[in-house]
């Protein structure tokens, strides 16, 4: 072996021309692979987003001004999850928000897949606005649309923001850089059921450590467990998804109470959001059900109605963040306030889910 070794380091220099030009190739083609593979893997049928329209109220500086705003949002970010919060194990998520607006049939960007509907949820815009998907997030650190993290910082230099992700491509290519956003990418090796769920518990575990030291205005979790789970373990509604939806919701509980603790109680507007769902024998992207229907579900001390919001389409999520921390949404915004979640806004017509 140590002989073989070194022939190879003899001809090397012995041939440094003919080593720098295969270097060079091949670390051109690395370099590339991830563009080329997001251009083929990025293809979809030809669609025009009509569906994904939002519907529900644009609030005015005059709606701002006259509510009684939140002081921070926690976001509970449950990946692949879909509408399973309906039927799943879930004792924490219906205590947190059994009181609070909710629906399980929220609409998930097309494809239903994680880069398209976390940058929607995050600029307000559309998938055929932003561009993102699941093979180009990673490649651009700022997105061309403010997120509202970015909207925020702008107005309230002061503010910071928490985001602790097990799926880093949200961090390192959706959320921006250089607005305070404390940033921790929650790693480990995709694999057996215990691996992938330890990641989300250092997503938990993270959180709670950034509670006891900071007071954010937004503080974002990634759990993405759940999605591996219907991608190696069966689909939507198959044992380990189950269980591992159990176990989520038990983390979730973990940082719920963690804020009440804290004193959070009666100032912070609590979200859980999942980005698609799975077809029942694993995977997602197309149109079925399992995998368009998205969990969305609001819950606060005040001005939150209880019972079923109306139309909810991923996009959304932006609109209610700022309305929450009492701010006006850019004009670039293609999202809205549903319908049937604050009741500051009643005074507008509300619809219901189709």
């Amino acid at each position: 072996m140590k002989r073989f070794f070194g022939s190879v380091g003899k001809f090397l220099k012995q041939h440094k021309v003919v080593t720098i030009a295969v270097g060079s190739i091949l670390i051109a083609v690395m370099a590339t692979f991830p563009i080329l593979f997001g251009v083929f893997r990025a293809k979809v049928p030809e669609y025009d987003g009509t569906d994904r329209i939002s519907v529900g109220v644009l609030p005015t500086a005059e709606d701002v001004a006259a509510m009684t705003k939140y002081e921070h949002v926690v976001i509970f970010g449950v990946d692949g999850a879909g509408d399973y919060f309906k039927e799943g194990v879930t004792p924490n998520f219906d205590r947190i928000f059994g009181n609070g607006a909710k629906t399980f049939t929220g609409i998930s960007q097309y494809p239903t897949s994680s880069g398209e509907n976390w940058a929607s949820m995050f600029t307000g815009v559309t998938v055929q606005t932003h561009k993102i998907n699941n093979y180009t997030s990673f490649l651009f650190p700022n997105t061309l649309h403010d997120t509202f993290f970015k909207v925020y910082h702008q107005r309230h230099k002061e503010a910071t923001f928490f985001s602790a992700c097990n799926w880093g491509n949200i961090n390192y290519g959706i959320i921006e850089n250089g607005i305070k956003v404390k940033k921790v990418n929650c790693k480990g090796m995709i694999g057996t059921n215990a691996v992938r769920i330890e990641v989300d518990e250092k997503v938990k575990n993270a959180t709670l450590e950034r509670l006891q030291k900071y007071d954010d205005t937004i503080l974002y979790m990634d759990f993405d467990a759940v999605d591996d789970a219907g991608h190696m373990n069966g689909g939507y509604g198959s044992d380990a998804y189950v269980d591992m939806l159990k176990t989520v919701d038990g983390y979730m509980g973990e940082v719920y109470d963690a804020c009440i603790a804290k004193g959070w109680g009666n100032n912070t507007l609590f979200i859980c959001v999942s980005d698609h769902g799975h077809t029942p024998t694993g995977g997602h992207g197309g149109e079925t059900d399992n995998e368009k229907y998205v969990t969305f579900a609001v819950a606060g001390s005040h001005d939150v109605l209880s019972g079923t919001m109306g139309y909810m389409v991923t996009q959304d999520v932006a609109s209610v963040v700022l309305y929450a921390l009492g701010e006006v949404q850019p004009d670039f915004y293609e999202s809205r306030v549903p319908y049937g979640i604050f009741q500051s806004l009643s005074k507008y017509q509300p619809q219901t889910q189709e």
